[in-house]
């Protein structure tokens, strides 16, 4: 096998899967029209931003609990 040509291999093994799930899945396909309707509805600033409160907080936690020596 040829090293180089390891990255387009996977990748094609890899679109191969997915393109196979959304076509014979359809708990996938139903993902994947709710996720393009939550985005396409504007939601996720609001979820992004509680995301991203939510891990400064657990960075500030981890920080304390470090130098506190939990």
């Amino acid at each position: 096998m040829d090293i180089r040509s390891l990255p387009s291999n996977i990748e094609i093994a890899f679109w191969s899967v997915v393109i196979s799930l959304l076509t014979d899945s359809e708990l996938i396909q139903g993902f994947v029209q709710k996720y393009y309707y939550w985005l396409k509805s504007g939601r996720w600033a609001r979820t992004l931003r509680w995301a991203l409160i939510l891990s400064a907080v657990g960075f500030v936690s981890g920080i304390l609990l470090g130098l506190a020596g939990f």
